[in-house]
């Protein structure tokens, strides 16, 4: 008897691995997805009726006769029928060209098979050839969901289609390595996985621009300071330099050398980009005019302060990078928005003060919790009145960086317009308030009712459904 049952095993311990990176990858970048994860082995044509047709999942299909039938479904035939393709003419490939045309037909052959089985969902697969079996790889994401990141990338490369390739292309490898008494496993975690599709999401994105290593690149630009300032700013991509410069510089600057392009980075914001091409950083863009001059978006990096950015598709976020690891991240209101708050509660402030209160507000963001910021004029005063309802600190200048330990509590953070912090913790008070919605939650309603019945105020709620409010009394 053929040894079936202990190469089967084999490939069970397989999909157990490559299951549980699918989900835990795709549930971590969004819970929403309820990926489903599912392996098919189909043998050759020379081991047909000697080896077994096998699937391996976690829910049961009632698939009948259809796997063990594959050859005859209709999409089969008509795909073993096209010509080899100019790239698979030569067996100097990992497949004969045969091979690779009988793969590609049963996995179209396959897709339609399962697709009637997995209604509203995007179901993406792979296959390789390995002791005889054509082996595949399915992925199934809800449709809904997937449809949404895709629309956010304007239909283009997104961080869910990448890390799903960087997933396929684990299971190829661990096939290669895999022999008849030992199968390989994937050993990369969760966190490593989604880097390594953040890294080929950018390196796509970086071909417009000759730069392949552009996730790196931007690593490397947003861990540096200048003048002892972490950088915050823009970089619009702009392949063949279709984006009109509103300052042109005479000599392009290499975005690879990293303290010229950070030392730039310093004039821009989300108005005013550095524009980047193949020739490196040409000049400054002027937002306002550049979609209605390229009549398109564009890809953008925004800098939000030392060793934190984020991919931008127009006004999109893509996905996050924080301190090396990513992760699809809440759209960031415009920084104008929060300007114009501080502008017209306090006529006095600063552009220094609006900028240090930005770099806060864009690190309590960029957290996977809640919070409130009060920005007072009365903070001491409102922490001493406060005193029974927050956590008093002895005060201090608050960053980016300390804005992710206040936060970890409950409450209010309360700080002044130089971002002095008095207090943590703080359970705002206030009179009931018309202004309330009953839709939002406790967080939101409590703020609207502070901020009507303290005066001198500006607060930031950030929600844990993503949704961010600049609040003036």
């Amino acid at each position: 008897m053929w040894k079936s049952r202990a190469v089967l095993a084999l490939y069970e311990v397989l999909y157990m691995s490559v299951e549980h990176s699918a989900v835990t990858v795709l549930q971590t970048l969004d819970a929403r997805l309820h990926p489903k994860v599912f392996m098919v082995g189909i043998p050759d044509r020379e081991s047909v009726g000697t080896r077994p047709v096998w699937i391996h999942a976690r829910d049961e299909y009632e698939w009948g006769d259809a796997l063990e039938q594959i050859r005859t479904h209709e999409i089969y035939r008509s795909e073993c029928e096209r010509p080899v393709p100019l790239s698979h003419r030569s067996s100097g490939g990992f497949t004969e060209p045969e091979v690779f045309v009988e793969g590609e037909a049963l996995l179209l052959a396959l897709l339609s098979v399962f697709q009637p089985h997995l209604p509203q969902q995007q179901c993406m697969g792979t296959w390789h050839w390995h002791n005889n079996y054509f082996i595949f790889l399915f992925t199934a994401l809800n449709q809904r969901v997937y449809d949404g990141h895709a629309d956010r990338a304007g239909g283009k490369y997104h961080l869910l289609d990448t890390s799903v390739r960087i997933l396929q292309s684990k299971f190829v490898d661990t096939l290669q390595k895999s022999s008849n008494y030992k199968v390989e496993v994937i050993h990369d975690n969760h966190h490593s996985l989604i880097r390594q599709g953040a890294e080929l999401l950018l390196q796509e994105i970086g071909t417009q621009i000759d730069i392949y290593d552009l996730f790196d690149t931007c690593q490397s630009i947003s861990i540096l300071d200048y003048e002892n300032m972490e950088g915050i700013g823009w970089l619009a991509i702009a392949p063949e330099q279709q984006l009109p410069a509103a300052v042109e510089l005479k000599t392009p600057v290499d975005l690879t050398d990293f303290r010229a392009s950070r030392k730039l980075l310093e004039m821009s914001n989300d108005t005013f980009p550095l524009l980047v091409s193949t020739q490196g950083i040409y000049g400054i863009g002027d937002t306002t005019r550049l979609l209605r001059v390229s009549q398109k978006n564009y890809y953008s990096i925004q800098f939000l302060g030392r060793n934190q950015w984020q991919l931008m598709w127009g006004n999109q976020s893509l996905m996050l990078v924080r301190f090396g690891r990513v992760s699809l991240s809440r759209k960031l209101p415009g920084r104008h928005n929060f300007q114009d708050a501080l502008e017209r509660k306090f006529p006095y402030v600063t552009p220094r003060q609006i900028n240090r209160l930005w770099r806060i507000v864009v690190g309590a963001v960029q957290q996977s919790i809640g919070t409130i910021l009060v920005i007072s004029s009365q903070a001491q005063a409102e922490a001493q009145r406060l005193r029974n309802e927050s956590t008093q600190v002895v005060p201090f200048r608050l960053n980016s960086h300390l804005i992710r330990v206040v936060v970890s509590i409950d409450g209010a953070v309360l700080l002044d317009l130089d971002a002095k912090c008095y207090a943590i913790g703080v359970i705002l008070d206030g009179m009931a308030s018309d202004s309330g919605d009953p839709t939002r939650g406790s967080r939101y309603n409590s703020t609207i009712r502070y901020a009507e019945s303290h005066g001198d105020c500006v607060a930031v709620v950030i929600s844990n459904d993503g949704m961010i409010d600049f609040i003036a009394s």
